[in-house]
């Protein structure tokens, strides 16, 4: 760490026990070009981890060998003056908490006025914890969204139907991602803490709490979906309830509503990652929507399957999420992620994407801010495209064809055209 950072510290705390190793090192103003000490530690670090993780009996004992760090006197004088203050140290506060343990009278007044100059230090208020106010989901909704005209909120999403499918002839502006059955359709969902978390009922128009065995950070709002995900089969399958995010808003108190509906996700996966605890068997999952862009909306279809459904009479349509997972689908929401006027094109020269301003005649490789359609642009767009009694999707389907609804080859077929149109295949 010397030779990566221009000061460093040994420390030991005084009441650590002398028989052990605990000890920290501080280190402070990285160095520049120190990539083969990063690369070397974390090879270390990977080997140390395989070595606990298994039955075998190798360690590493060694990172450095001995007579390269005696050949840098300085830094071999400062380990061995070191260990000696530190080993000087630690007699004197263990023969200290020994007296105290012995007189339970005795008081130590430094201690109080040691962490008042600490907090003072760190600003840190000096006041005890206490539990946070605790506040309504409606007024914490209306805090977040300060400022924003909400009544977009309550709109529902318009149906695919075949003279809107001929709309979506940008096809690289869209996004999607499958819908399960679930007792409240996709809505917005509010966490205040813990598992303070509640749900928006558009029908009642109520903040609904749910109870689950979750917790999320406080002022994390997102637009998903409470659902079923279906595990194993026939009598041995069980039905898990998991929180499903579709878009975000807020993740822990930070807004996210103006990037891209990519980054939005991505924030949402590393949220998902952070609460995870696979532990848990009684732990809620919550999980990120998988998203397609609509070119690839075949690549859906191929995850689509009839399965025999505990207490139902016939296979329902079911969609994979890997790992031996998969939910009753429903249904496909679209949503157009290019703010107007820009679209998202295929370059043949570059066969690359790339962005082009309708209004301007400009053309951009590189993402601006002003590109990204935001969660309110996103959500009042959104297209629902229901697999209702009539629709087919694949062929395992026993159905009767209305030929009045988009059905899975009408948009393959679509979407194939233009694609092949667009990159000139």
């Amino acid at each position: 760490m010397c030779m990566a950072f221009e000061k460093i510290c040994i420390f030991k705390p005084n009441t650590s026990r002398p028989a052990n190793s605990e000890r920290y090192i501080i280190c402070k103003w990285l160095k520049e070009d120190i990539k083969d000490i990063a690369d070397y530690m974390f090879e270390v670090n990977e080997k140390l981890g395989k070595y606990s993780s298994t039955t075998s009996d190798a360690d590493i004992v060694e990172v450095v060998p001995l007579e390269v760090l005696k050949e840098n006197e300085e830094f071999y004088d400062y380990i061995v003056t070191s260990n000696d203050k530190l080993g000087t140290n630690q007699i004197i506060h263990l023969d200290k908490i020994r007296v105290f343990a012995q007189n339970t009278n005795l008081h130590e007044e430094k201690q109080s006025d040691i962490r008042k100059e600490c907090l003072a230090l760190w600003k840190v208020p000096d006041k005890a914890r206490s539990a946070p106010p605790r506040c309504e989901p409606g007024i914490a909704y209306k805090q977040l969204m300060q400022g924003e005209n909400l009544s977009y909120i309550n709109n529902s999403p318009g149906p695919l139907t075949p003279n809107l499918l001929k709309k979506l002839d940008r096809i690289f502006d869209y996004h999607c991602v499958v819908c399960g059955e679930t007792k409240i359709p996709p809505s917005l969902f509010i966490g205040l803490g813990k598992s303070n978390i509640y749900q928006y009922d558009p029908n009642s128009s109520k903040w609904l709490k749910l109870e689950l065995v979750l917790e999320l950070p406080a002022n994390t709002l997102f637009y998903g979906e409470l659902i079923q995900e279906l595990k194993g089969e026939s009598r041995a399958q069980r039905r898990i309830s998991a929180l499903h995010i579709i878009d975000a808003i807020f993740l822990g108190g930070n807004d996210v509503r103006n990037f891209h509906f990519l980054k939005r996700m991505q924030l949402s996966e590393k949220l998902a990652k952070a609460v995870a605890k696979p532990s848990r068997s009684d732990y809620v999952p919550f999980r990120v929507k998988q998203i397609w862009n609509l070119p690839n909306i075949e690549e859906i279809f191929d995850r689509l399957a009839m399965r025999v459904v505990k207490n139902s009479h016939v296979p329902r349509l079911c969609f994979d999420l890997g790992d031996g997972r998969h939910i009753i689908a429903t249904g496909l929401l679209i949503f157009k992620t290019t703010a107007d006027p820009w679209m998202t094109a295929f370059s043949k020269t570059n066969q690359k994407l790339y962005l082009f301003n309708t209004k301007k005649n400009i053309s951009i490789f590189e993402k601006l801010e002003e590109c990204n359609a935001n969660f309110k642009s996103c959500y009042s767009g959104r297209i629902l495209w229901n697999w209702e009694r009539g629709v087919r999707l694949i062929e395992e389907q026993d159905i009767k064809c209305d030929s009045s609804l988009v059905h899975g080859e009408t948009i393959a077929n679509f979407v194939r055209h233009l694609c092949n149109k667009m990159t000139g295949r």
